[in-house]
């Protein structure tokens, strides 16, 4: 089938003539150079072998029974592990970064300055002032800054620890005190939130599917790999 749909493809067939071509040339002159008698080589094209013989000696420990897994899996595995197909709380972020070199460390004026800076913008932000003006003069995150600041929305997990603590404890508009961070002060102002929802077993059922297949797959692999073991 894939030979029938090349040959009557004009443009792909000569694609792939040129990138077979391409392939033999090189391959032609570097055995013509000994590279494919180099150890290193000649170790890799071993490993490679190895793996090659492996993936197709557990390939039929990885096939699937047919029908699986049933509507009655899919629901079992839903059920006992919802917290997967979650779609976790996220906030939309603005931020004004300000950066405190490595090589500043332990520099406690610098430090005090840049502190007294961030603080100037959230008293700034805090009364009335454009957060995405504040973060385009200030900020030193240039792809945020240009934007106004805006991050857009995250999740917990996608801030680094000490600004998810603070943004998932504002309310949208709120902006907080400057936070410190291995890189410097941060000022962000939540714009939006959402809570988390609860996917449906209809909406979730594609990946749960896969999920189980991928997880009987993996399990039947192991139980082989295992009885050789012993």
């Amino acid at each position: 089938d894939v030979k029938q749909r090349i040959l009557t493809n004009p443009r792909q067939l000569e694609e792939l003539v040129k990138s077979e071509t391409e392939l033999k040339v090189v391959m032609a002159e570097a055995r013509r150079q000994g590279v494919d008698k180099r150890s290193d080589v000649v170790f890799l094209m071993k490993r490679a072998q190895e793996q090659a013989i492996v993936s197709a000696y557990l390939a039929p420990s990885r096939a699937l029974p047919e029908g699986y897994p049933t509507d009655a899996e899919v629901a079992d595995y839903y059920a006992k592990n919802k917290t997967r197909f979650t779609i976790p709380e996220q906030v939309n972020l603005s931020t004004v970064f300000l950066l405190l070199l490595p090589a500043w460390a332990g520099d406690k004026a610098i430090e005090a300055k840049v502190q007294a800076e961030a603080v100037s913008i959230t008293a700034q932000a805090r009364t009335g002032a454009n957060f995405a003006e504040l973060a385009r003069r200030h900020s030193q995150d240039r792809p945020t800054a240009s934007k106004g600041g805006l991050v857009g929305w995250v999740t917990a997990e996608q801030l680094v620890p000490e600004l998810a603590q603070v943004a998932f404890r504002l309310k949208p508009g709120e902006v907080s005190d400057p936070i410190r961070t291995q890189l410097g002060f941060q000022v962000v102002r939540v714009n939006d939130r959402t809570q988390a929802i609860q996917r449906s077993l209809p909406e979730a059922r594609a990946e749960a599917v896969a999920l189980l297949q991928q997880e009987y797959r993996n399990r039947k692999e192991r139980e082989v790999i295992d009885g050789l073991l012993k």
